[in-house]
């Protein structure tokens, strides 16, 4: 399992609270990037599928190596941040 993966915020977890805190009252979306045929390089998209998962699963976007292709679902959103 890629290491990323593994320390993944455990719900009610100091690290999960800090993260909510710094987004709260912000519209987020979170763009994974990665290649699953390339080792680590997957570790963006291993993180995507695992938040795909959460309830937060609307703002998540699996780009894979072609970030540009989602380009407009990122501007019709309109996202204060893009992480």
């Amino acid at each position: 399992m890629c290491p990323v993966v593994g320390s993944m915020p455990e719900p009610g977890s100091e690290l999960e609270s800090r993260l909510l805190e710094a987004i709260s009252g912000k519209s987020v979306l979170v763009l994974c990037l990665g290649s699953d045929l390339r080792g680590d390089d997957a570790a963006g998209l291993e993180v995507g599928k695992k938040l795909l998962s959460s309830r937060f699963r609307e703002r998540i976007i699996l780009g894979g190596t072609t970030p540009e292709i989602f380009a407009r679902d990122v501007v019709e959103k309109r996202p204060d941040t893009l992480i």
